[in-house]
């Protein structure tokens, strides 16, 4: 009896250290490192606010590719029945890819 009231109290802290742990980002913008060796950054993201039934998308997160300066975005779904996102560079409207110059000029 008193091992099942340690572990339960013990499973009850883990949880409860667990959803303390999750909290949303407050930066708009992250600034690039200079001569990072991965292909993609995380430079930002924004949420999707919309009425309805939570199938649409709830999260744009935006990342560089270092070697074309290109910005990306990566739409996700996290609050439907299961996550699902798309990976798509950000165009203008006459089909030319965004640069990280032009993307945070456009934010600001």
């Amino acid at each position: 009896m008193k091992l099942k009231t340690v572990l339960i109290l013990l499973l009850v802290t883990m949880c409860c250290f667990m959803l303390g742990a999750c909290d949303e980002s407050t930066e708009d913008r992250i600034t690039p490192v200079e001569n990072d060796t991965m292909r993609f950054q995380y430079i930002g993201s924004d949420k999707i606010n919309h009425n309805g039934s939570g199938e649409a998308a709830d999260v744009v997160q935006y990342y560089l590719d270092n070697e074309t300066n290109v910005v990306y975005a990566v739409i996700l779904n996290r609050a439907g029945n299961g996550t699902w996102a798309g990976f798509t560079p950000i165009v203008e409207t006459d089909g030319t890819y965004v640069t990280y110059q032009e993307f945070i000029k456009d934010r600001k």
